[in-house]
């Protein structure tokens, strides 16, 4: 299965410009990735690539003109993701370079597999990097990282990991090999043998053939060498997640674990255990026949694989016996795998044919047999019965299938889990202290199958869980101690996976739900039978996760339609890529153990798969569940690497059919993109890998100095920087080329607050003084004497600058005293000005507070003196209104009087009239009485009845006459009225506080008192309010108290301002008539409105805009009496009251 291209990363720009002519690598979206190129122009960019030229092409990097095939990748000219994938090409397709394949990035070690033995491991070349002093002055290598990581546990005595990672294929089991036989060549007598002898057994049990490799290894394991002083003394190995579900089912076109088949086709028929153990070739065995025969060589031939096998455990130690227990454990797997079942009526039977499987897997097994029952019966009884509310129930085919194939994965599992505990009591772990130890590390890499199920889900995610940790160590740590040093470098920001590894492992996460799931199964006894169905729940609750994450779980491109129950898939997005899983088995493959297992190990006799029983079934659902304890131990691991120092080898494969000297560029492109190795090359190219801390230093160089010099740089922190930085100066000025030391730039290095770091295979200075000083006396004594030398001119350079900065002080201090002499004589100033300012304000505040006095009392005065004069105002004015009320009054009584003699004279004046007309027509008899003239009747009857005759009569000659009459009388009225309010504005400017009681009216006369009009008093007050109200009068005020009839007339608010308003707009006239009938007619008030007044419908009567008011003694409002007398002076008591005429309307 040919990969897809990949997709270029995008790296950081180059540095500079790229001018016409310059050699770049362009990125084509095909298998080479990046091809050569040359710029043709720069703006706009055009490259030309062949014989065609490509414009503005998105990913171009600069290419390296010369020193293409460099051993460090950081020592290239141009660093990015082209020239780092282009020199690992060059390197490993070049055969005159034999170790081609291993490449420096920095501190880490590529590693592309060769498929091929190479004689680049021998003994000689141990020998060669043990002479290696450090790993930058060694080629690129597993031994040189297992040598630098022995050199560092030897010199700090911290605990060192190396961490061998890569996908499946590339080569990391061999890598260890490697290492591990480069720290055991130094070691204990048999120490070596036995450590090499655990490879074999380990491939043998739990490595496989499978697509993609033909030695893939199917667990993860860590071997820890223990160290004392500088010899290997024990070691130790940890496994992790051995894919159990192999044992039983085989994928296609893959083979079972190797030792099935070494044991079944290596051994020979005259090897005694062939009839003891029942061994018959692997065709006969259902577990070792796969759907389809795998293609290709296999790793090893059985034979030779068996012989590697039993030659590792004798060299460990390991008895025939203990080796016949191993092989009699393999074969019972085997057989029970024989074991067939078939349906009855009443659950399921064994097929007679198998009783042989049946009979020799419980005798392998060692299962006791009870009283009066054979093994075999009791065997096949735990396989196809369960107790039910203590009955004992028969199991169907399927559930007896089941049942079978999960004591058989847990009997070979059990079987790995002893052989381990084996090798390391063979090893001599328990006896060696662990504060010593190398710990190398051979884990799984990431896997992406056509079909991946529950195993491919946990190496997964604990790839995702170490590439979390490299990015941590390498990258994160090494950005976070230059800050802490404060060293300057170029950020990079490296691909975070922390939210895929939420997604596996938080709370609520996919581990979880799997581990709940399968919890309840096995505490309901849910076999093969409900496995579907728990799948299925499984699978649901997966994408309802998915649906609470971005994009990080969905289901594939080839699966948009929902899937069908028996094809349950969903998608992760891993960082590597996106992988689809097969949620069918996950549920079966998660259970670590069940009630029918734990009772076959418990009546089991075999030394390996014997169980304590105090170990049975008393864990938890979680525990119990191989997810849950997977990611305890890749907690644990974590734990453990994030307390060494750690140093990386990374594996790549270079193609996928597994052909020496092929190198497929996309596929690792895109393996160094997933290992983050691009983010690496950056950074170590812009950053200082190597790093040594002040101290040590010192303690290198410190004891080649005499005792006046080391007085001379003194103690503590400051003496040991004090040293490196005179050393370091020395270097980059060459003073230590005599006795063959290279000089020393200054950008290779920089001094941090506690350490000096140097940018890669820059210490070689540094070391090469170090060592050449240890190995000759003369040449320690030349360069203890440059140091002193420079120690002392250090010192006199010192002591002048001190005298310098004495004299200067001198200067600075005579400076600062006059200034200081300044400053006090401001301080006087300042003080005085201050007091002054102080008494100015003390003598100022009474005139102050005299001055606020005198315009206090000031104001107090102007503001009384004008109250009393609002106040005169005031009473001038209300005495003015009451005694024009009390004159119009009169007046009005006065002329009403008139009015009335005036209407019966007509009335009588009329009648003669009435007669003269009559004579004229018929002479009256002589009879006839002479007519009386009626009195006229009330004003506000005749007015109504007048209102309401208007419209069917019409004026007679003689209402018209009267009509004139009435008009003259007006007018002489209004002459008269005006004399009269003339003459008695006079009189109140000479007295206002006086009311006059001589009403004048007319010309002028005085009226004596019998002809003055009659005043009605007392008055009936609740009467008159009312009618005045009704009337609309308020004759308290004057003139000034009448007020339109108009719907806003009810406003109170306004009440003040109309009545002024009304008293300028209202023009009013006073007519009497003094004929000579000898009746005193009543005068009449007319008041004239401008033109949109409103009138109320009770004085709609005459003129359109005329109004007249006739003096009455009933009919003047009520409100004119309590105001007059209160005005007037008239006492409130019993004293006599004041007779005010009242004012009726007349139209």
């Amino acid at each position: 299965m040919s990969p897809a291209p990949p997709r270029v990363a995008e790296a950081p720009p180059a540095e500079g410009a790229m001018p016409g002519g310059t050699p770049v690598w362009v990125g084509v979206p095909t298998g080479e990735v990046f091809v050569p190129g040359q710029v043709v122009t720069e703006e706009p960019l055009v490259v030309r690539v062949g014989q065609d030229q490509v414009v503005g092409p998105k990913q171009v990097r600069r290419a390296v003109t010369h020193g293409m095939g460099a051993q460090d990748a950081c020592a290239l000219t141009q660093l990015n993701d082209a020239c780092l994938l282009k020199n690992l090409e060059q390197r490993f397709c070049d055969p005159e370079c034999p170790g081609g394949m291993y490449t420096w990035v920095g501190p880490v070690l590529a590693a592309v597999n060769p498929y091929e033995a190479l004689p680049i491991y021998g003994a000689d070349t141990i020998a060669a990097f043990r002479r290696a002093k450090t790993a930058t002055q060694s080629a690129p290598h597993p031994f040189a990282v297992a040598a630098q990581a022995h050199r560092q546990l030897l010199r700090s005595g911290r605990k060192q990991g190396i961490l061998i990672s890569g996908e499946s294929g590339a080569g990391k089991t061999e890598t260890a090999k490697h290492v591990m036989k480069y720290l055991a060549a130094d070691s204990e007598a048999g120490v070596e043998k036995k450590l090499l002898g655990v490879n074999p057994i380990l491939e043998g049990f739990g490595n496989a053939k499978t697509l993609r490799n033909d030695n893939s290894s199917r667990f993860g394991k860590l071997l820890r060498l223990h160290f004392q002083q500088k010899s290997l003394t024990g070691a130790s190995v940890e496994t992790y997640l051995l894919a159990r579900s192999r044992v039983t089912q085989v994928p296609a076109q893959e083979r079972n674990y190797h030792a099935f088949y070494a044991l079944c086709n290596g051994l020979s028929k005259e090897d005694p255990l062939t009839e003891q153990l029942w061994v018959h070739p692997a065709e006969n065995f259902r577990y070792l026949v796969p759907p389809e025969e795998p293609d290709g060589q296999l790793y090893m031939e059985d034979s030779t694989f068996l012989q590697s096998i039993r030659d590792a455990l004798s060299s460990l130690g390991v008895t025939p016996e203990q080796e016949q227990e191993i092989f009699r454990a393999v074969m019972a797997v085997l057989w029970l795998g024989n074991v067939e079942f078939e349906e009855t009526g009443q659950g399921c039977a064994l097929v007679e044919s198998s009783r042989g499987a049946l009979e020799r897997a419980a005798s392998l097994l060692g299962v006791a047999a009870d009283e009066g029952v054979e093994a075999a019966e009791v065997l096949l009884a735990l396989l196809t019965e369960v107790k039910v509310l203590d009955r004992t129930r028969r199991l169907s085919k399927a559930k007896a299938e089941a049942q079978r194939d999960a004591v058989a994965r847990a009997v070979y599992v059990t079987l790995f889990d002893g052989i381990v505990t084996l090798i390391n009591d063979k090893l001599g772990s328990a006896a060696v202290s662990s504060d010593s130890d190398i710990g190398v590390l051979d884990i799984f890499g990431f896997e992406n199958m056509p079909t991946n199920s529950f195993e491919q889900l946990c190496i997964n995610y604990a790839n995702e869980k170490l590439h979390q940790f490299f990015l941590q160590q390498v990258i994160v740590q090494e950005q976070a101690e230059y800050r802490h040093e404060g060293i300057a470098f170029r950020e990079v920001t490296p691909q975070d996976n922390s939210a895929v590894i939420d997604l596996l492992a938080a709370e609520a996460g996919v581990f979880d739900l799997l581990n709940s799931i399968t919890g309840d199964s096995m505490r309901l006894a849910q076999l093969d039978g409900q496995s579907r169905q728990n799948n299925d729940h499984f699978s649901t609750k997966v994408h309802e996760l998915g649906g609470k994450t971005a994009g990080l779980i969905s289901l594939p491109r080839s699966h948009n339609r929902r899937p069908c129950r028996k094809e349950q898939v969903f998608c992760v997005a891993h960082t590597a890529e996106s992988v689809v899983y097969t949620a069918d088995g996950f549920v079966e493959k998660n259970k670590d153990d069940d009630a029918t297992v734990a009772e076959v190990l418990l009546r089991s006799s075999h030394p390996l798969l014997r169980r304590d029983p105090a170990s049975g079934g008393n864990r938890g659902r979680t525990s119990r569940c191989i997810a849950g304890k997977f990611q305890r131990q890749v907690d644990a691991l974590m734990a453990e690497l994030a307390e060494s120092s750690c140093h990386y080898i990374r594996c790549v494969k270079p193609n996928e059919q597994r052909a020496a000297g092929v190198f497929d560029a996309g596929k690792v492109y895109q393996q160094l993109k997933v290992g983050g190795m691009f983010e690496l090359l950056v950074l170590m190219s812009l950053s200082y890998p190597t790093r040594i801390p002040y101290s040590d230093l010192f303690a290198r160089y410190g004891p080649l100095l005499h005792d006046d010099a080391l007085s001379v740089l003194g103690d503590g922190a400051p003496a040991e920087r004090l040293l490196v930085t005179i050393i370091l100066s020395l270097l980059q000025q060459g003073k230590f080329e005599q006795v063959g030391v290279d000089a020393l730039q200054l950008e290779d290095f920089a001094m941090g607050t506690s350490k000096v770091f140097f940018r890669p295979q820059k210490m070689e200075p540094v070391e090469s003084l170090r060592e050449i000083c240890a190995g000759n006396p003369q040449a320690a004594a030349e360069v203890a004497q440059v140091i002193a030398a420079e120690i002392r001119r250090r010192r006199i350079l010192r002591v002048k600058a001190a005298f310098r900065a004495c004299v200067l002080l001198g200067r600075r201090a005579r400076a600062l005293r006059s200034l200081a002499t300044v400053a006090r004589q401001l301080r006087v100033v300042t003080r005085v000005r201050s007091v002054a300012s102080r008494w100015v304000r003390r003598a100022v505040e009474p005139l102050r507070r005299r001055r606020a006095a005198a315009v206090t009392v000031h104001a107090a005065l102007r503001s009384f003196s004008a109250r009393r004069t609002l106040e005169r105002l005031r009473r001038e004015a209300r005495a003015g209104r009451v005694i024009r009320a009390a004159v119009l009054v009169f007046l009005a009584r006065r002329r009403l009087a008139a009015l009335r003699r005036a209407r019966s004279a007509a009335g009588a004046a009329q009648g003669e009239a009435g007669v003269s007309s009559n004579n004229t027509a018929a002479p009256p008899s002589a009879g006839t009485p002479r007519r009386v003239p009626t009195p006229r009747p009330d004003p506000e009857e005749t007015d109504d009845e007048e209102s309401e005759n208007t419209e069917d009569k019409k004026l007679t000659a003689q209402e018209e006459i009267e009509a004139q009459v009435a008009a003259a009388r007006q007018r002489a009225m209004a002459d008269k009225l005006r004399s009269a309010e003339a003459r008695r504005r006079a009189s109140a400017d000479t007295s206002p506080g006086k009311a006059t009681t001589t009403q004048r009216c007319g010309s002028g006369s005085t009226a004596p008192r019998s002809k003055r009009m009659r005043m009605q008093s007392p008055y009936d007050e609740k009467e008159n309010e009312r009618r005045m109200i009704n009337e609309g009068i308020d004759f308290s005020r004057g003139l000034a108290g009448m007020k339109p009839f108009s719907s806003a007339a009810s406003d109170r608010s306004s009440h003040t301002s109309r009545s002024s308003s009304i008293s300028r707009v209202l023009r009013f006239s006073c007519m009497t008539d003094d004929g000579d009938d000898g009746v005193d007619d009543a005068p009449q008030v007319v008041f004239t409105r401008p033109t949109g007044m409103r009138w109320p419908a009770a004085y709609r009567t005459g003129p359109r805009n005329q109004r007249r008011l006739t003096m009455g003694p009933r009919d003047a409002p009520a409100e004119c009496s309590s105001p007059v007398k209160r005005k007037c002076g008239v006492p409130q008591g019993g004293g006599k009251r004041s007779k005010i005429p009242r004012i009726a309307m007349s139209g």
